[in-house]
């Protein structure tokens, strides 16, 4: 079994835990170089079943139970942990869409528009910057914000009826307000989108009071 890695490094078994532990079992190729763990060494890891490769540079150790949304994280560490997840998948994230998506959208910075990479087919990248502030963190990985999410799904022409429901949902659980919702997200000059997220907005408060008029008796 290799002990150190090129540079001389002793491999730290307890450094790469505590990394994988933060990302539901997952880590990097270069989190594991800091760790002091060589290519040798995963490849004798990989060998032995203590770890399994997800995606290409990116691993995990088998001892870590299957938790929720753990299938993002691989993602995520493939774009070395600078993408976001956004418009389809965020939907679904932050539960305003039935609709599963049949890929990951990652939305990366336009630094990334001067490589030449090659995406899993279960990704789908957008070259965008986000910044830091439409960030938002739902368990080990990083989601647009409810707002952001939706602006984005109008501006890439995502089907109105989806669009609105989602606003509407996402106004009623107070994820954003009506005046974001009016002033951000809707465009003045969308009449059709704004004319539907109306009706969906008026069914919805005429829904809750026929809810307070049933409490009141």
């Amino acid at each position: 079994m290799p002990r150190r890695s090129p540079d001389g490094a002793v491999p730290k078994r307890a450094t790469l835990y505590e990394i994988a532990a933060a990302q539901a079992g997952y880590f990097s190729i270069e989190q594991a170089a800091e760790a002091g763990h060589s290519r040798q060494l995963l490849q004798y890891r990989l060998r032995s079943g203590e770890i399994e490769r997800s995606l290409r540079g990116v691993y995990r150790l088998v001892q870590f139970p299957s938790s929720d949304r753990e299938d993002l994280v691989p993602v995520w560490l493939w774009t070395n942990r600078q993408g976001v997840f956004g418009l389809e998948t965020a939907l679904a994230i932050h539960g305003l869409s039935d609709v599963l998506p049949a890929h990951h959208d990652v939305l990366v910075p336009s630094t990334w528009a001067k490589r030449r990479v090659k995406a899993p087919r279960i990704i789908q990248l957008h070259i965008e910057d986000v910044p830091a502030a439409d960030w938002q963190w739902i368990g080990p990985v990083p989601v647009t914000k409810p707002a952001r999410t939706l602006r984005d799904c109008v501006k890439h022409h995502f089907p109105r009826d989806l669009v609105t429901q989602a606003i509407a949902e996402a106004i009623e659980r107070r994820l954003i307000t009506r005046t974001e919702a009016r002033r951000e997200i809707t465009p003045q000059t969308d009449v059709e989108l704004r004319r539907k997220l109306a009706a969906v907005q008026a069914k919805v408060v005429k829904k809750h009071e026929r809810t307070f008029r049933k409490l009141a008796k």
